[in-house]
């Protein structure tokens, strides 16, 4: 306990103050726009994104390449690239709002800004589709969750393509809820670890379940999950 004792206190005090910057794993984070709620308080206690912080320095090598669907406001490609590099980041998002994010907090960090691609993450590249700008800057999704404040029309990035043509080692995402209709067109045989977000509070019957075991057919191997809603896979069987 007396180890947290110095988060605590930092904690409290953002509270009270509300900066508009903290630090977290030596990564400076700007607060988004509208951040209020369990995620202002998850970053303000350094927890935003905790598993991604603990785990991807462990978990990723020099030449990994790494694909991230649902970027948000850039921060776990921040983490990322202090291990692949920055040219090594490849970034996925379809909120426009979140672009400027992105950016700025690369700059803040003294790091040049990733490939950033505006649109929405697809098995296919196609033509625009609805994507719905939820009021939380997390919450915004293909699926309409009810809390939408506008809706976009935005391009669709084909991951396969992404994959094949950036020699996408990594593939870290979160879409909330649109990953159970995305995995089962997705070609995985390049890859060899998944950080995934599977929102079950956003799927069906079954869907949890079918998820996994998508990507366990594909010879991956749960190596990790956290509050069985972020789950980390590895490869298990050689590379095709």
């Amino acid at each position: 306990m007396l180890s947290e004792l110095p988060r605590l206190v930092r904690y409290g005090w953002r509270m009270a103050t509300q900066p508009k910057q903290v630090t977290i794993a030596g990564v400076k984070l700007n607060v988004p726009t509208g951040a209020h709620g369990r995620v202002l308080a998850s970053i303000y206690a350094e927890k935003y994104e905790g598993l991604e912080v603990r785990e991807l320095p462990r978990l990723l090598r020099p030449d990994d390449v790494i694909v991230e669907a649902g970027a948000a406001i850039g921060f776990v490609g921040l983490i990322a690239q202090q291990s692949v590099g920055a040219a090594n980041v490849h970034m996925i998002e379809a909120n426009k709002d979140l672009i400027p994010e992105i950016e700025r907090n690369w700059r803040d960090n003294g790091v040049m800004s990733p490939q950033i691609y505006h649109g929405l993450a697809a098995a296919e590249a196609g033509p625009p589709v609805d994507f719905h700008v939820a009021n939380l800057f997390w919450a915004s999704s293909v699926i309409d969750h009810g809390s939408t404040r506008r809706t976009d029309k935005v391009e669709q990035i084909g991951l396969n393509d992404l994959f094949r043509n950036t020699g996408a080692s990594v593939f870290i995402c979160d879409i909330e809820g649109g990953e159970f209709a995305l995995l089962p067109k997705l070609d995985l045989s390049g890859l060899r670890l998944i950080v995934i977000e599977l929102h079950e509070k956003r799927s069906n019957a079954g869907e949890m379940e079918a998820a996994q075991a998508t990507i366990k057919d594909a010879g991956f191997k749960l190596m990790q999950s956290f509050k069985n809603e972020v789950f980390i896979f590895e490869r298990s069987t050689p590379l095709l």
